[in-house]
Order: C-alpha cells, then sequence, then structure tokens
C-alpha cells in the first residue's frame, strides 16, 4: 500500500467518525417521558384490577354467606320461630365480622304451605354499602 493510499483510507475513517451521529440528549429525554407514561398507565391500571378483584372477594363472601344462612333455614322445621311469617325481620344474632345478615319470611307465599324466604346481606367496602339479597321457598313436607 502505497503512502497516498494509506493517507486517504485515514481521511475516509475520519470523516465516517465525524459524520456519525448518536443519540442527542433531547431525543433520550423525550424516550425515557414516554416510556414513563406507558409505565404510569400500566401501574394504574394495576391498582384498578387490584380493587375491583377485591371488590369480587367482597360480592362471593357476601353471597357465601345468604347461601349458608338460605340453608341453615331450609334445615329448621316448617314451624321454626326463625321461620315465623309474623316476626318481621329477622336479624342474625352472630354475624360474621363485616357482615350484617337479615331474613323475613311469608306465610302461604306463593302457595299455601309454603314460605317465602328474602335474605339480605349488608357491608360497607372502602365507604360504600353493598347489599345482596336471596330468595328461596320452604314448602312444608
Amino acid at each position: 500500500m502505497t503512502r497516498k493510499e494509506t493517507s486517504a483510507k485515514q481521511c475516509s475513517t475520519r470523516r465516517s467518525m465525524n459524520t456519525e451521529k448518536g443519540f442527542t440528549l433531547l431525543e433520550v429525554l423525550i424516550a425515557i417521558t414516554i416510556l414513563s407514561v406507558g409505565l404510569l398507565a400500566i401501574a394504574s391500571m394495576q391498582i384498578a384490577a387490584i380493587q375491583t378483584t377485591g371488590s369480587a372477594k367482597s360480592i362471593s363472601k357476601g353471597i357465601m354467606w345468604a347461601e349458608d344462612r338460605m340453608e341453615m333455614l331450609n334445615s329448621l322445621d316448617y314451624g321454626d320461630a326463625l321461620l315465623s311469617g309474623t316476626a318481621g325481620v329477622i336479624s342474625d344474632p352472630s354475624p360474621p365480622d363485616g357482615f350484617n345478615i337479615s331474613w323475613t319470611v311469608g306465610d302461604n307465599n306463593p302457595r299455601p304451605q309454603c314460605k317465602f324466604i328474602t335474605i339480605t346481606v349488608q357491608w360497607s367496602e372502602r365507604g360504600i354499602n353493598k347489599t345482596t339479597t336471596l330468595t328461596g321457598v320452604k314448602p312444608e313436607l
């Protein structure tokens, strides 16, 4: 290789190094900002998912307690005092923590020798009162 060729090669290498460009500070800051906004959106979506899951858990518990009381009432004799239609609203004497359970019984409803039972479960979730209601019929056997 001649001296002239070597000198030309060095010049082209210098030119290519001078023309190469990297990311500017502004481009990096914009990329970080976009990434941050995306991560914040994902974080807020995760928080909403956790709150919804907690709410679903409370609703499931309320339904479970209503079904439990319905099974308990259906297992009682037809003439039991807890199934008296004249008693009005009957409150559960020992409800689970955070829940209020009550029921009403209608005699001869929807047919003679049947009791129409309505169970109401109430609880509070994040300061909002929630209610679920379960109804059933107990025939006289």
